[in-house]
């Protein structure tokens, strides 16, 4: 009888200690697990935190340059609209080209219901030294015209296409300097060599337009309407660029 209470006492006492064991890990248990809810929570609260500085620094960031493109287009479309106020004829004249042109002409008349020749005359003019003059319509250099890239911190300028001045189409009138080469009719009834010189003016301005709208000499044109953009920008921007360490780029259509 006593070994039977003994190893009943024994019983009891194991599982006591067991049942305190059980308790012990269940709270170590549920002490773990609230430590690492709580730590899961302050690490999302940093993620959160700095996702959301790098996208207010990301948002500083493009307000500050768009302020700078802002700016920019502010400043060259107020330079732009002041130069033209200033030339009544809004043109920025960016360069002239001279031209040998040279023109035959040769007319004939028809006598009998055009049936027999009545005389032919013909001539050759050649002009040195005609002039066409290009420029830029500055009016036309609007806000959307003018870009600024903040990587490379510089202006771009999208300029208008250069164009032909036609009023001042120069046609070289000095008589050393327009050979002229002249065949009279053999008839009388032929052609006056005046009606052939005549001709011949009518034709030079449209010719010497259209020599000026060669592709090799627009190219040019273009590469000096560059020039004269960058020189007439650097000069009335200079100081502004140079404060905000900006370069400045023009692109001709």
């Amino acid at each position: 009888m006593a070994n039977n209470d003994a190893v009943l006492e024994k019983i009891s006492s194991w599982c006591n200690f067991f049942i305190k064991l059980l308790i012990v890990v269940i709270a170590f248990g549920f002490c773990l697990s609230f430590a690492l809810y709580k730590l899961e929570q302050a690490g999302e609260r940093i993620i959160v935190s700095s996702k959301s500085a790098v996208q207010d620094t990301i948002k500083k960031t493009m307000e500050y340059w768009e302020g700078i493109g802002k700016h920019c287009q502010e400043v060259i479309t107020e330079c732009v609209a002041d130069y033209v106020k200033s030339h009544t004829d809004k043109k920025l004249v960016v360069f002239t080209k001279e031209l040998n042109i040279e023109i035959y002409k040769e007319l004939e008349s028809r006598l009998l219901w055009d049936y027999i020749s009545g005389g032919i005359a013909s001539s050759r003019f050649i002009f040195k030294g005609n002039r066409v003059q290009f420029y830029v319509p500055l009016a036309e250099i609007k806000e959307d015209h003018i870009i600024y890239e903040p990587v490379t911190r510089t202006v771009k300028v999208f300029a208008p296409k250069v164009r032909i001045d036609k009023d001042m189409v120069f046609i070289q009138n000095e008589p050393d300097k327009v050979i002229k080469e002249v065949n009279g009719s053999w008839s009388p009834f032929g052609p006056k060599l005046k009606e052939v010189s005549d001709a011949i003016m009518q034709e030079v301005k449209t010719r010497t337009l259209k020599e000026g709208y060669e592709p090799e000499i627009i190219e040019e044109a273009k590469v000096e309407a560059q020039k004269a953009l960058e020189d007439l920008f650097n000069k009335v921007l200079g100081e502004f660029l140079k404060k905000e360490n900006l370069n400045l780029q023009i692109i001709m259509q």
